[in-house]
């Protein structure tokens, strides 16, 4: 957990950007324009690499909404389909 106020769980997720071409901005964008928008952010002390995802917000349910989303968006990225 990043050391902010409440102590809120954060799951920070990286690849190899030179097998995966994607980049986190990217993820991010992908993410946020799909339905349901997905935000994404940083959190001082999380470093730059990869996306962080905060479970604050999650109700019950909607971490597989975030998982599957993000699965479909890594994946085309390997199989050259992101854009």
């Amino acid at each position: 957990m990043p050391p902010i106020a409440n102590h809120v769980p954060h799951l920070l997720i990286s690849w190899d950007e030179a097998r995966v071409r994607i980049t986190r901005e990217q993820v991010a964008k992908g993410l946020s324009e799909g339905n349901p928008s997905i935000q994404t952010g940083r959190v001082s002390g999380t470093g730059d690499k990869g996306i962080l995802i905060s479970v604050f917000m999650l109700e019950k349910g909607e971490d597989h909404i975030v998982a599957n989303r993000l699965q479909a968006i890594l994946k085309d990225a390997v199989s050259g389909k992101a854009g």
